[in-house]
């Protein structure tokens, strides 16, 4: 009975309307290709040494761009992730403090507890992980009372823009892989 409401039925005609769309997608998909590098091109490499030269030096360029991509993405990696965990644990202080001398004694007190390991710290898995939680600003700024608002969504986009730079290593590094077989 409940699979015939209207609701279940709509969901459903969605669900086959998604299938029919990926199917045909699917099924139409071409296997891109390097310009210079049809069946047809490769195969006159063999007869043509100029060709084959130029092919080789197109290859070594793609490789030294992919490499200094992936080299710029890893040094992009590193500083997104020093500056998300700075923020995070307020070792870079962008708010402004509007609170007596008293709250900033306190501020420093915590950040003297975090160095010497008696107040908890973030860490980077934590703040990938939290990024699935629907309390994840809670849960981050229970780490750091002195974190604000505003700092943890700069922390949270810095970490977004971390990953996606993890992923272009990823697959940079398997082009280049793909490359050297």
């Amino acid at each position: 009975k409940a699979a015939r409401t209207h609701c279940s039925e709509a969901t459903t005609q969605r669900i086959s309307t998604d299938i029919a769309k990926y199917a045909y997608t699917a099924n139409n998909e071409t296997t891109p290709t390097l310009i210079g590098f049809t069946p047809n091109d490769i195969d006159s490499l063999h007869s043509n040494p100029a060709s084959l030269n130029k092919a080789i030096s197109q290859l070594g360029s793609l490789v030294k761009a992919l490499n200094g991509l992936m080299a710029f993405d890893r040094l992009s990696l590193g500083n997104l992730m020093s500056r998300a965990l700075a923020i995070a644990t307020s070792d870079e202080r962008s708010d402004t403090t509007n609170g007596s001398i008293g709250e900033e004694c306190n501020f420093l007190r915590f950040r003297l507890g975090q160095i010497s390991e008696r107040e908890p710290t973030v860490w980077f898995e934590l703040l990938v992980a939290s990024i699935l939680s629907s309390k994840a600003e809670h849960d981050i700024r229970s780490l750091n009372p002195y974190l604000s608002s505003i700092a943890y969504k700069t922390v949270n986009s810095l970490t977004i823009v971390a990953m996606l730079a993890s992923i272009r290593i990823g697959q940079s590094h398997r082009a280049l892989s793909g490359l050297s077989h």
